[in-house]
């Protein structure tokens, strides 16, 4: 049985080629790249509130995500889970103790 599936993977790879699923799968990257670049306006405008750093950090972020997109090639939504992800957890522990100092 394990021996069919991975006879089959290329197929499949043919067979996504050739259907022009490929370019839907570049649709769904520039998706991608729309859902990570709204919230960071939404933290650019929060910014404006709260603390200038948070400005220079999500302005920072979307130019990472832009540059994923363009670069990263098959490796985009690994990208995307690193920058994005790992931006919003930064962002919330220097929020959490920036609060707490005050």
């Amino acid at each position: 049985m394990r021996e069919q599936t991975w006879c089959s993977l290329p197929l499949l790879g043919q067979l996504i080629q050739a259907s022009g699923m490929e370019k839907s799968m570049k649709l769904y990257k520039h998706l991608g790249t729309a859902a990570g670049i709204i919230p960071m306006l939404i933290y650019v405008i929060m910014g404006l509130w709260l603390d200038s750093f948070l400005i220079w950090v999500r302005l920072g972020i979307t130019a990472l995500i832009v540059l994923g997109l363009l670069v990263s090639g098959n490796y985009f939504w690994i990208w995307m889970a690193i920058v994005c992800e790992g931006g919003l957890v930064g962002t919330g522990l220097f929020i959490r103790r920036k609060w707490r100092a005050e």
